[in-house]
């Protein structure tokens, strides 16, 4: 089951990148962060690692992004390992209505 946040939570979203024969940790060349919107099904989050501030290396293997999920519904996501190590994963997150107002 997905988390679920109330409508304008500020989501890290984190990722970990393992060697499937060590365990250990590990870096790819490049790490993309892409996010979906419930609303129209286009991606709205689009940010590559190091080029875009808005994913962070906080160390060896262990990555993160931050952003607003302002509409109810799931919200899927996805780190993209690319270059010196290859991984991908998707997951989603859930958005509700906030019960208090704005």
């Amino acid at each position: 089951m997905a988390n679920t946040y109330p409508t304008g939570s500020n989501i890290r979203f984190t990722v970990e990148f393992t060697d499937p024969l060590t365990g250990g940790y590990v870096d790819p060349t490049t790490v993309q962060f892409r996010i979906i919107t419930p609303e129209t099904g286009q991606v709205v989050g689009d940010y590559t690692y190091p080029a875009d501030a808005e994913v962070v290396k906080d160390s060896t293997g262990h990555y993160h992004a931050n952003y607003v999920i302002d509409f109810p519904g799931e919200w899927p996501y996805q780190f993209i390992g690319a270059g010196a190590y290859v991984a991908a994963n998707e997951f989603y997150v859930c958005a509700r209505a906030t019960a208090f107002p704005v």
